[in-house]
């Protein structure tokens, strides 16, 4: 994630104004109230998904508010869904009150006037989704476009759970996945916020959507020489039974995604100019084996050579491709 705003630099007086300038430019035209009379004290950290953008936004209380007068501008009608990581925030819109707190997710929209009501310091994570996004996978009277969602159960809980692992593994995933990740968590919005499906759709596209977030979790962690099955469970707050339950068909297990993710990465480490000068054993350890002789053992089990003989072959390869240039 980068950080696109931050009043640490600003001098104390010209935070707040500054504050807001950036509130316009990152999301909508809006004015903001100030309530508390300290030196005001904020940051946004925004990153891409695909069509879907994605902002971490803390600060002090405020009030943020847009008008009719400010819908003249407006570039766009685009849904919110405002995750609170701390604090709390009062969202009105259409003349309906909604408090949301940890637990709980506000979903409205940029189109139309509404208020923000920071009453104390918060934090919180801001998921901006298209509408056109949303309309490829549903009919709008479908969802809930304005309202709560319970984050403690459910789809709703997998949708809040797959955002907050987004974020924090966000730097370590490749455009190409942070764009796969941004339609995972639109199918989990148009799912959590569903106001009509069968119990099987739902259960069919809750496991797919799970054993998506799981392979990201791996993939973000693989480097673990620790990371067992039970562990993945644990920290993706599954049981065991459920985890191998969701992998049950698929052709693989959870130990085999977890190799097969290590061996790859290792092969690229092998034939990269970049780890020339590391040792066969560094790269070993770096990709989460924990024993040298048992990572030789299973990359000559899956590629048929030891990796000595594969880093060997891979160099001669490429003098041989820049000789022949």
């Amino acid at each position: 994630m980068q950080t696109v705003f931050d009043t640490a630099p600003v001098r104390g007086k010209n935070r707040f104004p500054a504050w807001q300038d950036a509130i316009c430019d990152i999301y909508a035209k809006v004015e903001v109230q100030q309530l508390s009379d300290e030196f005001y004290s904020g940051q946004v950290e925004q990153g891409q998904l695909g069509t879907v953008n994605y902002t971490m936004a803390s600060g002090t209380p405020n009030i943020v508010r847009r008008e009719s007068e400010h819908l003249s501008v407006c570039q766009n009608d685009n849904i919110f869904v405002q995750l609170v990581q701390s604090g709390q925030c009062d969202v009105e819109q259409r003349g309906q009150y909604f408090r949301d707190t940890r637990g709980r997710a506000i979903v409205f929209t940029v189109a139309e006037p509404y208020t923000l009501n920071y009453r104390e310091k918060h934090r919180s994570l801001y998921i901006e989704i298209r509408r056109d996004d949303v309309l490829k996978r549903t009919k709008l009277e479908n969802i809930k476009c304005l309202g709560s969602l319970d984050l403690g159960q459910g789809s709703a809980r997998l949708f809040n759970d797959y955002c907050l692992a987004t974020y924090r593994n966000y730097d370590t995933l490749s455009a190409s996945e942070r764009e796969l990740v941004g339609g995972h968590l639109v199918d989990l919005f148009v799912l959590a916020a569903s106001k009509t499906a069968s119990e099987e759709e739902i259960d069919m596209d809750v496991k797919d959507a799970r054993r998506s977030a799981v392979r990201l979790y791996i993939e973000s962690n693989f480097n673990r020489s620790a990371l067992t099955p039970s562990i993945i469970a644990k920290e993706n707050g599954i049981s065991l039974r459920y985890l191998h339950m969701l992998f049950a068909n698929s052709g693989e297990s959870v130990s085999d995604i977890c190799w097969d993710i290590r061996l790859k990465r290792s092969r690229d480490l092998l034939q990269s100019q970049k780890y020339a000068g590391q040792s066969i054993t560094n790269i070993a350890f770096s990709c989460g084996f924990n024993s040298s002789s048992h990572f030789c053992n299973i990359f000559k089990r899956s590629y048929g050579e030891t990796p000595s003989e594969f880093r060997l072959r891979a160099i001669r390869e490429e003098l041989s491709s820049k000789a022949y240039l």
